[in-house]
């Protein structure tokens, strides 16, 4: 190439110049890329000589040898053509130099790809293809079925709401339906029974994987709705949950100072982090994070020979050790005995849940239940070297399992994979699947995830647990191991079982229904449905839970004659929203009681014999901290629309529509809606529903509920009410219609009455009345009449020392001779109160019978003069559960209240009139 002259220098092309510059460069980057790669080998390995086996630093290892050994291959080579220059000559040296530059930038730049790929790529740089992304959202999951006694169980639940905390409740749902109980209980609640795992005082171990940031940790949503479902046992929860990890080269469990993690979290808020979680039940149960990275390297003894240092037990048969701590609580733990009391152990009280994140993972091909028990172990050989080659040809962490503690319940967090470039998982390389598996089996539940998640997924074969790979090399040494130990494990396919979510049942026909909208088993609440048998034969009764999945039949239950049956919802549905059907062979009458924090409230509604198209509800409220809730059922085979119209007292009428499927529910927030006002709600449907309205008051206080009403009416009567000793009344005035409604409310209570006073709604409205300001100080009744068909409730609030409670009801539309209140106890301190109205121009006399699980007795006579108010408390009479019957001469109107520790929660509803 012709090399210009320019005066007093020599000018070389552009290209010339380029490459000179590369050619300079080239060399002394071998070297900076060989320091970079030292320094990274130096940070991330730190103290601890062991975390060079890892990925990432075994990278940064080979790189360091290469490229600062590499650099001298350049200048060796140069040396050699200087001493062969001296002997062949120039001409033939040029042509050789030319190739040498070459090669030396070949290798080179081969080197600076090499780090790249290594670094990045050791820590889930590998790409996610389309191809994976299409296997992902087309993923099928077979169920299995053994004839074998001694078949391992899997459970999935699939189809996880993007609140991914709910899938917990959606898998316990499915193990009970199988045949695992979750809890431990010898009550009859749904997913509980005397061989389930978690018992109410237990101290409950929830190993996660907090090793890596992004999709490579478990997802802390689980984590969450673990805990929840954990401190709501059916017994209540007086034990401890600890969720632990031991990170081996790194930990991001958020809970102390060297291992925070603000904003790169697997969970839907991607800065949930762990200790988050942890502080989210801090405040009501014992719940907490321990780090057991920060003691992987103190070697101690076991409690019992008198070392109450945190660290970790060497156990010399299996080369490995486990951990022993103690909590924030003052619980000291050690994995292998139990907890420690000062005078021995109680093995008995400690569970442990693994609940590793699947996902893609190097050499030994998946993490998931066995691989997972890395972050349990330390101290192998004395060292804090890993077990890398014993965890895949020994089965060592499964001699772990069996030295230490054998995982009571193994969960496998599928909600976000990643099947390529693990174990690692940048937000980008990982595909959302919305599944949770479990097993008590960890050997089977490693290779269904193995074969039937990941392999699909991502085509290698290095997920294949029947394949020449580590993956299968290690569940089958860890099951021979197991095995060995008593332990029923298997990698047969024939001697497994694979659950899923069953579909919804079928209602059984009968002649006579009754629906209910509202119910609920979860978020701490309990849901209660009381049926009372006027018969004077028994009853053949079938219940069933409409959930927003579907139908669930309960056991057909006999109501005996002149009888009333209690049935708890949580017999048949594990943490669901749900309405209610009863089926029975003769007409029955039922009310529904819901209660919820430790029963600290409550409220109750009657239900109704057929579903409208149209309902009216005259309470709510979006103001001053209230919640108001609308529920829609379903309770037909077809699905539908619901046009809902709300009408503010100030904000006038904004409209709305929800889809309601067949046989199931839905809720409807009105405060998404209307924003603080008072305001009633008017339903609209194309098929018959069931409506109801529920309100709830700041941290869930002052709840009530109501079944709405069919139809605007002309008169509406209402028994209860009280301006005394704290009561606090109002009366909720709707007026759907196109007119302004004059309302004429009388007020009558013992011994007299008070001229009516007349209120005018605007068309589309509501009006609100504080019954306190007219009628202080006393037990009263109200008659509301109006030429305008208006529809007509009752509130009623009180103090109680950590709020205000408070119960509500719609009016009754005529007064009856016959009445029935399915709903009443005056036993384990509850307090039940019947509110006798009497309208009309004629003294009535009421006898009162008790329908309790012995059949029915006459507790009382009831004298209530014309145009007054009657109140019994029948506790006086008798004392149990029951249901009311009052046979009056005269037609009444009939209320129950219940209240409860001191009325620090109260119900209220209105009597069924026959």
């Amino acid at each position: 190439m012709k090399v210009e002259d320019r005066g007093d220098r020599f000018f070389k092309p552009a290209r010339i110049k380029a490459a000179s510059r590369v050619k300079r460069l080239l060399p002394g980057s071998a070297y900076l890329l060989g320091i970079v790669s030292l320094v990274w080998l130096i940070v991330r390995s730190g103290r601890k000589p062991s975390r060079l086996a890892y990925p990432c630093q075994r990278a940064a290892l080979a790189n360091t040898y290469v490229l600062l050994g590499g650099g001298v291959i350049p200048f060796a080579a140069r040396l050699g053509g200087q001493a062969r220059a001296r002997l062949w000559g120039r001409a033939a040296i040029k042509a050789q130099g030319r190739a040498t530059r070459v090669l030396e930038g070949a290798f080179l730049l081969s080197l600076a790809a090499l780090l790249a790929v290594s670094l990045l790529g050791g820590i889930g740089g590998s790409r996610l293809t389309d191809t994976m992304k299409a296997a992902a959202s087309s993923l099928a999951l077979p169920e299995l079925r053994s004839d074998s006694p001694d078949a391992s169980d899997i459970f999935v639940a699939e189809g996880i709401p993007v609140n991914s905390e709910r899938g917990v409740d959606m898998l316990i749902d499915v193990m009970a339906r199988n045949g695992l109980d979750f809890f431990r209980s010898s009550g009859v609640s749904k997913a509980s029974g005397p061989d389930g795992i978690v018992a109410s005082d237990d101290i409950v171990l929830i190993k996660v994987n907090g090793e890596w940031r992004y999709r490579g940790g478990t997802n802390t949503d689980v984590v969450k709705g673990l805990v929840n479902a954990i401190v709501h046992h059916p017994d209540g929860f007086t034990g401890e949950v600890v969720i632990v990890e031991n990170g081996q080269w790194d930990s991001y469990m958020d809970n102390l100072p060297d291992n925070r993690n603000p904003d790169a979290c697997n969970a839907e808020d991607r800065g949930q982090s762990f200790n988050d979680v942890a502080l989210m039940f801090a405040d009501s149960h014992r719940v907490s994070v321990y780090d057991w990275t920060a003691i992987q390297t103190i070697s101690v003894g076991e409690f019992d020979s008198g070392d109450m240092r945190d660290g970790y037990v060497y156990v010399p048969e299996i080369q490995l050790g486990y951990p022993k701590f103690t909590t924030v609580y003052g619980t000291r733990i050690s994995l292998r005995h139990g907890e420690w009391t000062g005078a021995g152990y109680d093995n008995e009280r400690v569970k442990f849940i693994n609940l590793p994140v699947l996902k893609d993972h190097g050499g030994p091909g998946v993490t998931n239940a066995l691989k997972h028990f890395m972050g349990v172990q330390d101290l192998y050989q004395g060292t804090q070297n890993p077990p890398h080659g014993p965890m895949v040809s020994e089965g060592i962490l499964a001699k772990l399992m069996l030295v230490a503690r054998y995982p009571d319940l193994n969960i496998s967090d599928a909600i976000w994979v990643c099947p390529s470039g693990g174990p690692n998982a940048p937000y980008d390389r990982s595909v959302r699947l919305d599944r949770l598996i479990a097993s008590r089996d960890p050997v089977a539940l490693d290779y269904y995830c193995g074969k039937y998640v990941l392999m699909p997924i991502s085509g290698n074969p290095r997920h294949d647990p029947e394949g020449d790979n580590q993956f299968h090399q290690m569940l089958a040494a860890s099951r021979d191991v197991l095995v060995a130990g008593g332990k029923r494990v298997t990698m047969d396919e024939s001697v497994m079982n694979v659950y899923k979510g069953s579909g919804p049942d079928v209602p059984p026909p009968m002649p006579y229904e009754t629906f209910l909208a509202e119910g609920c088993t979860d978020y701490g609440f309990e849901t209660w449905v009381l049926v009372a048998n006027p018969n004077h034969e028994d009853a053949v009764v079938k219940v069933s839970y409409y959930t927003e999945e579907g139908p669930r039949n309960a056991e057909p239950v006999t109501v005996p004659a002149d009888s009333r049956l209690t049935i708890n919802a949580s017999a048949t549905i594990w943490a669901k929203s749900s309405g209610v059907r009863v089926g029975s062979d003769l007409p029955v009458l039922v009310e529904r009681a819901m209660y919820w924090d430790q029963r600290r409230e409550g409220h109750t509604a009657t239900g109704t014999t057929a579903g409208s198209r149209d309902w009216y509800l005259a309470e709510g409220c979006t103001d001053y901290g209230f919640e108001t809730w609308v529920t829609v059922l379903n309770p037909g085979e077809r699905d539908t629309v619901a046009d809902l119209r709300f009408l503010g007292e100030r904000s006038g009428e904004t409209r709305g529509a929800v889809a309601v499927p067949a046989r199931s529910r839905v809720n409807v927030r009105v405060n998404d809606w209307v924003a603080a006002d008072n305001v009633s709600t008017v339903v609209s449907a194309g098929e018959p529903v069931v409506a109801e309205v529920s309100l709830y008051g700041p941290g869930r206080g002052s709840g009530t509920c109501s079944m709405g009403v069919t139809a605007p009416g002309n008169k509406w009567y209402l028994a209860e009410g009280a301006t005394h000793s704290g009561f606090e009344t109002w009366l909720l005035l709707l007026n759907p219609g196109e007119e302004t409604a004059e309302v004429a409310v009388r007020m009558d209570f013992t011994g007299g009455g008070i001229d009516p006073l007349l209120v005018k709604v605007a068309p589309r409205s509501r009006a609100t009345l504080r019954v306190n300001d007219f009628l202080p100080g006393c037990d009263l009744s109200m008659r509301v009449e109006s030429e305008v068909p208006v529809v007509a409730s009752r509130s009623m609030y009180w103090e109680t020392p950590g709020g205000r409670a408070g119960h509500e009801c719609h009016g009754l539309p005529v007064p009856a001779r016959e009445t029935f209140l399915p709903e009443g106890c005056t036993a384990f301190g509850f307090d039940t109160w019947l509110l006798v109205y009497n309208p009309g121009e004629d003294n009535a006399t009421a006898v009162v019978y008790a329908l309790t699980e012995a059949g029915q007795r006459k507790i009382g006579n009831m004298d209530v003069p014309a145009r007054s108010r009657k109140t019994l408390r029948v506790g006086d009479l008798y004392e149990g559960s029951l249901s009311l019957r009052v046979v009056a001469d005269q037609p009444v109107c009939c209320e129950r209240s219940t209240y409860w520790s001191g009325r620090a929660g109260g119900t209220c509803s209105p009597g069924c009139g026959l």
